[in-house]
């Protein structure tokens, strides 16, 4: 993905407009559970969706959209089937020793992760609602 250079905002709103694109391709929806629960998979379904649109990350977001595609396989599951949300423990241990980062560059990271997480439910609550 191109980042965009230089800003260092904080407010991760492209970073869950991504999320949001991604969690909104019908065909990455849809994919089995197992090439959902594989970021770049996913990413290349929705790459090739009906959408054209590109999505741009500034640096700030590129090493949390990294983590939020290796936690893919931290999701909570219903018993329904549906994602109830990431099971946070499990990112924290993945963050901290997959990932290597530590204090505030880790929280940082985190609150990315939560940014993708609450847009990616936002998006698969609405396409439940239309169904």
């Amino acid at each position: 993905l191109p980042c965009l250079p230089g800003r260092r905002w904080r407010q991760r709103k492209k970073l869950a407009a991504l999320a949001r694109q991604i969690a909104l391709s019908t065909n990455a929806h849809d994919a089995p559970a197992e090439d959902q629960a594989n970021p770049w998979i996913a990413g290349v379904i929705a790459a090739s969706s009906a959408s054209t649109s590109t999505g741009y990350l500034w640096p700030c977001n590129v090493t949390a959209w990294q983590c939020w595609c290796a936690v893919q396989t931290q999701w909570r599951i219903s018993a329904t089937g549906a994602r109830t949300g990431l099971d946070y423990a499990g990112v924290q241990a993945w963050l901290t020793s997959g990932a290597g980062l530590r204090g505030s560059e880790r929280k940082d990271v985190f609150t990315g992760i939560c940014a993708a997480e609450r847009a990616s439910l936002d998006v698969w609550h609405q396409l439940a609602q239309q169904r």
